[in-house]
């Protein structure tokens, strides 16, 4: 039947058998099934033929299964025993030798696989910080923030993580399911607060006031002071461990006197208790705490604006959070429906739970906020790149493992002759990669210890190894070790243990077949993982040039802000304008509540002349001192600038008032730019009209993260509304101007420091944490591509030692060393763009997200991605000339002497 010469046994009943049977046991069983299925096809059909193969299959795989348990039952003793350990003796040592022997590629896979262990144990001890906060309390999981959404009528929706002042104790009394309510309020006219012990001055940045109650719902560890009393008294002030250690030094804090100004009066408070340092973190950390916030709300009894109180919540054991909620509305309906109706909104109140308070707040209007925010979307990013640079260390084992494996062909056909199972083979190298990963783990441990200080500097931290989370650094290295050795070298392993002892012993090399293939891959998946990361640091940073150079509407060159943080600098801010104005090199001074850069806090809602309050817009209020336009260079597009004194107000007054309002304000009003002028606009809660005098040019206000905002400004004559002072400099000004600036200020104001910043410093600022982002991205990129780089250079060591002979037939016919470079490249360069096409859609999409992050931002274009390619490939090109160089330069008398 010649017709069935080309019919052959089911390669998957070949396959099967191989995997589950030892090579060296069933080469002859194996063989006479072969014959028995020829036989068959010429007495049977193909399908009969094949049928009956898989049935002897099965049933020597039945027999052998059966053979093995009698073996291991017979042998168990001796080799539970002396055995067992002489073997692994032996593996230790044959591993031992192959380290030594090849050098080159042990150094390339311990030092990888120790940098991605540092790399994977530092970021999981970033994010181990991330996920502590706020857990320490009693009882967090008990404990919810209040929030709100306001919804206008014209679909603006803003999300806040806030609410009114008498909300808070409202529910305490409506609802029996909320066990207590605290509250905390953070001062908003200014980011440092200045704090005065005899004649030195402190500024920090963390000071809240806080309900009485606050350490009954938080209770922070004293190291003074008794924290069930500490703010129970009006005037009481709670220090941080760190704030009292920097005014007092050694001596007890307790009951001394501080005083804390601010731009309308001056408290003196007494220190009731010191907050003891530790490494739990909560949002709420603060360096100073403040009592009396039930006084300072009493007068707040609106139920619509007012936002600007942090509110929560413990409710009982139990307690379904859904159900609460749900009565939220009717409370609502009850209290504030007529007051948020008039200002043409709805506001819905909810519950956050305190352990999503630090990495899922995101979401809500972050200008205020306590302490520093996380995000879990960065926590993913972390453990991404964690993953990525642990993923290629593993690759380069994998490869140099498998591309080695030529040089073990005789070792591995000796053990299977003389008896040893696969499993054997497979334990072995399995053992030699957690061994080599063990290695890279203790390499690691000095890795840590010397890039701790640096990566705290990166990612803002002050993460230590104590007492208390050595256990657990040790544990994530063990586990990072282990994990990565088993998963690197369980491919290989595979590998390594398959072959069939005739091929071995036969042709003294492995044919590597779908290894190739699988290391191609690899290769491949390295290439794309460098270039997508090329490719979004080089969008980031276009991003982050594009911020520093996209017009502001505003010129933030020449000019320091000044900040106003006393009474006594308000009181005397007249006198010191007009004092400095003559000072060589001063060309302008003004004043204002918010300037750019420092978000204002006050929003109304406003409607123009011939609508409702349904229509109204919410407006930023911002206040402003005589030519602030004219200091800012912002452009008028309508009318004119303020009058003074004509215009200007003070404080609130039920007059009419004139207004300055920017061209989003116009457009969001319906307002044509043209008829601006004279035109009233109304607030929401009011019936008196506010004419617009003036239009002026948009311009940033907040970063470029956000669109531009309406904005309305008010003239005023009151000095005390004003935050900081603007003082314009004409070019080239020296230190000499700051100086003469700043003794007029001493003068005037003795009892406030001098103090001041750039306005455009204040601007970038605001970027700080993309531009650190920005930097460990690229930190990550130099690592991947470092290891990259690494296991590349094994690699071409050892297509060069592979391939030797070739190259000397080669140069013996004629090839230039130019071309024989060439030759060993070409494999990589093709590899190469496979990658880079693979990476197009990932680093698109991932430059898409990071840049939704931005109201205004960069076209993405193929330009980012070609220069990725470039650069990757000039890394590649780096990593393998020299070996390839050096192959090529080789004598071929001495690679073709011993054929």
């Amino acid at each position: 039947m010649k017709f069935k010469t080309n019919i052959h046994p089911p390669k998957m009943a070949d396959r099967l058998f191989e995997w589950y049977c030892e090579n060296a046991s069933i080469e002859d069983l194996h063989g006479d099934v072969e014959e028995l299925f020829y036989d068959d096809l010429e007495r049977m059909s193909a399908g009969e033929a094949r049928l009956t193969y898989w049935r002897r299959i099965v049933s020597l795989m039945f027999s052998y299964s059966v053979k093995r348990r009698k073996q291991k039952s017979s042998l168990s003793t001796y080799s539970n025993a002396s055995m067992n350990f002489t073997m692994i003796r032996h593996y230790v040592k044959i591993a031992l030798r192959n380290l030594i022997k090849n050098k080159a590629f042990s150094v390339i896979n311990i030092l990888g696989l120790s940098i991605a262990i540092s790399c994977c144990v530092l970021l999981t001890l970033f994010i181990q910080d991330e996920f502590s906060y706020d857990r320490h309390f009693n009882e967090a999981d008990r404990i919810y923030r209040l929030t709100t959404t306001l919804k206008t009528t014209n679909g603006q929706i803003s999300l806040l993580q806030r609410s009114s002042p008498p909300i808070g104790p409202a529910l305490l009394a409506e609802y029996p399911e909320v066990e207590s309510v605290t509250r905390v309020v953070k001062d908003l006219s200014t980011i440092e607060q200045m704090l005065r012990y005899q004649d030195q001055s402190f500024f920090e940045k963390r000071g809240y006031q806080v309900d009485s109650n606050f350490f009954e719902m938080f209770p922070y560890e004293f190291m003074e002071g008794n924290p069930a009393k500490a703010l129970k008294q009006p005037w009481s002030l709670v220090l941080s461990e760190e704030l009292a250690h920097k005014i007092f030094g050694s001596k007890p804090a307790l009951d001394e006197l501080i005083s804390i100004p601010t731009n309308s009066d001056t408290g003196i408070f007494k220190v009731t208790g010191v907050i003891k340092r530790t490494p739990l973190r909560s949002h709420l950390d603060a360096d100073f705490y403040i009592s009396g916030l039930e006084q300072v709300l009493q007068p707040f009894t609106t139920w619509a604006s007012g936002n600007f109180v942090f509110t929560y919540l413990k409710v009982k054991k139990g307690t379904d959070i859904q159900n609460l909620v749900a009565k939220f509305p009717a409370l609502m309906l009850r209290k504030g429906e007529k007051e948020n109706q008039a200002m043409g909104r709805k506001k819905i109140l909810g519950l956050q739970p305190l352990l999503e308070a630090h990495l899922y707040s995101k979401h809500f209007q972050n200008d205020i906020e306590l302490g520093t925010s996380g995000s879990i979307t960065y926590i993913y990013i972390t453990a991404a790149i964690g993953l990525l640079i642990l993923v290629l260390a593993s690759i380069n084992f994998i490869n140099l493992t498998t591309a080695r494996a030529s040089q073990r062909a005789s070792e591995i056909g000796l053990r299977k002759a003389i008896g040893a199972h696969r499993m054997n083979l497979f334990l072995q190298f399995i053992g030699e990669s957690m061994g080599t990963a063990l290695m890279a783990m203790v390499v690691s441990v000095l890795l840590i210890y010397f890039a701790l200080p640096y990566f705290n500097s990166l990612v803002q931290k002050d993460i230590e190894i104590t007492a208390q989370n050595f256990p657990f650094v040790i544990e994530v290295l063990f586990a990072f070790a282990l994990i990565t050795g088993f998963v690197a070298g369980i491919y290989p392993s595979i590998v390594l243990s398959s072959y069939e002892t005739v091929h071995l012993l036969k042709d003294k090399k492995l044919r590597l077949g779908s290894s190739n293939l699988m290391r191609k891959g690899m290769i491949a998946f390295q290439f794309s993982i460098s270039v997508i990361l090329i490719s979004c640091i080089i969008v980031i940073q276009q991003q982050l040039h594009f911020i520093q150079t996209r017009p502001l509407g505003f010129d933030s060159l020449n000019k320091i802000m000044l900040p106003l943080r006393t009474s006594q600098a308000t009181n005397r801010y007249l006198q010191f304008k007009n004092e400095i104005r003559n000072i060589p090199g001063v060309a302008e001074v003004t004043a204002c509540s918010n300037s750019p850069s420092t978000p204002p806090t006050n929003d109304w809602n406003f409607y123009p002349a011939g609508k409702s309050e349904n229509d109204a817009v919410a407006h930023y209020i911002i206040y402003v001192d005589e030519d602030y336009f004219k200091v800012m260079s912002i452009p008028t597009i309508a009318g004119r600038d303020f009058s003074f004194p004509g215009d200007a107000i003070t404080g609130s007054t039920a007059q009419a008032r004139r207004v300055i309002v920017n061209r989003t304000s116009l457009m969001k009003m319906g307002i044509d730019p043209s008829k601006a002028l004279g035109a009233k606009v109304f607030f929401a809660t009011g019936n008196t009209a506010d004419e617009i005098v003036g239009a002026v040019e948009d311009f940033h206000q907040f970063s470029l993260h956000k669109p531009i905002s309406p904005l309305i400004f008010y003239a005023s004559k009151d000095t005390g509304v004003f935050h900081q002072g603007i003082v314009a400099l004409n070019a080239g000004y020296n230190e000499a101007t700051i100086s003469k600036i700043k003794q007029a200020w001493t003068k005037l104001v003795p009892d406030t420091p001098f103090e001041y910043e750039l306005l455009n410093d204040s601007v970038q600022h605001q970027y700080e944490n993309d531009r650190r982002i920005s930097t460990i991205i690229a930190c990550s990129t130099i690592l991947a591509i470092v290891i990259s780089c690494m296991g590349l250079y094994g690699l071409s060591i050892f297509i060069a030692e592979n391939r030797t002979k070739e190259i000397g037939i080669r140069k013996v016919l004629g090839s230039t060393v130019g071309g024989i470079m060439a030759l060993l490249s070409k494999e990589f360069l093709q590899i190469l763009s496979i990658s880079f096409l693979m990476s197009i859609p990932i680093s698109y999409w991932a430059a898409q997200e990071w840049l939704k992050n931005f109201a205004y931002q960069i076209a993405v274009g193929p330009g980012s991605f070609f220069i990725a390619w470039a650069i990757s490939l000039i890394v590649v090109m780096i990593a393998i000339s020299y070996e390839s160089y050096k192959a090529a330069k080789t004598n071929p008398v001495n690679s073709l002497k011993s054929e």
